[in-house]
């Protein structure tokens, strides 16, 4: 009697799922941080038997094709090309918009979920109008970005977070400012931690293709290059650093904000140029992390990266900067060392204590990835989503 009991819960559970639409908004599926983190975990709500589809506001992105392999829906934007002048940009905003706005008003999802600021500030409004029935916001960054702002979408910002069922933020930091800073009720915000799996193809043999010593300690940082993560601190850094022993840095990611031949000129400047290797994007960066000794992220705001997830679960001994979830991730002194952002003397200390001693560099690598292991796997954060879901699903069937 009891089995069957149980056997029929779990059927109804199953109805509810697969019937009640839960919506992601985003601008697109370009290789980001949000959306990086949105093609891990939304195929695998799709496996438990959520109806997942993610509403684009901008344009497909490169994972579009992935995640939608993977099972998940998407909603094409009505217009997708890359528009100029500024004028047509604004009006396929407009239109991308009104699209969303008759989805919400005639789709009725169960559940509308924005992710990033501006997909928030318009798609938050859009569903306050259509009356949606459940409407979640995630925060996966502090809210420096506001400061770009005039103080009225700072405004604005704070009052759809009271429209707003639930809030989600990826850190403890970030759910501290949430309710702190912006007024929003604890009871309203929900932790969940950022979830990876590394996908290992090959086995990368970096000196050889850099032509670079079997005996340097390697150093690598896995961040776009943009100004707040921190990449001029860190060659500042290394450029003081007197050391015997050898050290190449590896940079990876995307020259977003052409900062890269900045950066190579403060390197040769500080006459470490032949010591920073600048890799680009690259598909195969845990098969890259593999390979290497420290990891690296000195930026000067975060939410909660999944570059030091990806770091420690490649048994690195980290040193990151103390901002956003990065302190939560890495313990000082037993998994990596945390220093202060904007302050390359404090990151020149940490990453020459840890080149000079392999036995701390190793210790820390181990401990981080049974860290990595034991709370920050994917499965953890699927679950911890899965959850939340099935709670508001069933609140609102």
């Amino acid at each position: 009697m009891v089995r069957f009991d149980c056997a029929l819960m779990i059927e109804k559970r199953c109805r509810i799922l697969s019937k009640e639409e839960v919506l992601i908004v985003i601008g697109n599926l370009d290789r980001g941080g949000a959306e990086v983190h949105l093609s891990h975990v939304m195929p695998e709500l799709v496996k438990e038997g959520f109806n997942i589809k993610i509403f684009l506001l901008n344009s497909l992105g490169t994972l579009a094709p992935l995640v939608s392999a993977k099972g998940v829906t998407l909603i094409k934007p009505w217009a997708q090309g890359p528009c100029d002048p500024k004028a047509m940009r604004l009006l396929k905003l407009l239109w991308n918009s009104l699209h969303l706005f008759f989805y919400l008003l005639f789709r009725r999802p169960a559940i509308v979920h924005f992710f990033l600021p501006r997909n928030y500030l318009i798609g938050g409004l859009l569903s306050v109008l259509a009356a949606t029935r459940v409407r979640l916001m995630s925060r996966r960054s502090m809210n420096y970005y506001l400061n770009k702002f005039p103080p009225v979408v700072r405004r604005f910002e704070y009052w759809l977070h009271t429209k707003m069922h639930g809030i989600l933020g990826n850190s403890r930091k970030v759910i501290a400012q949430l309710q702190e800073e912006e007024g929003v009720p604890a009871q309203k915000t929900q932790l969940i931690y950022n979830g990876i799996t590394l996908h290992r193809t090959r086995t990368v043999d970096v000196r050889a293709d850099l032509a670079i010593p079997q005996e340097s300690v390697l150093l690598v940082m896995v961040a776009n290059l943009i100004p707040y993560k921190g990449h001029a601190d860190l060659i500042a850094a290394l450029a003081g650093m007197k050391l015997d022993q050898r050290w190449d840095l590896l940079l990876v990611g995307n020259d977003t904000s052409a900062l890269q031949a900045d950066l190579q000129e403060q390197a040769a400047a500080g006459q470490i140029v032949d010591r920073v290797h600048f890799l680009g994007s690259r598909e195969d960066v845990a098969d890259i992390l593999s390979a290497c000794d420290i990891g690296l992220l000195t930026s000067h705001e975060e939410g909660f990266s999944n570059a030091v997830l990806e770091g420690m679960g490649s048994g690195l001994a980290m040193v990151v900067t103390d901002v956003g979830g990065n302190a939560e991730a890495v313990l000082h002194e037993q998994t990596g060392l945390v220093v202060s952002p904007h302050a390359p003397d404090e990151i020149r200390d940490a990453v020459a204590r840890l080149i000079a001693d392999e036995g701390v560099r190793q210790s820390y690598g181990l401990a981080a990835q049974k860290r990595f292991e034991e709370n920050f796997r994917l499965e953890a954060c699927v679950q911890a989503y899965a959850d939340f879901y099935s709670g508001l699903l069933k609140g609102t069937a």
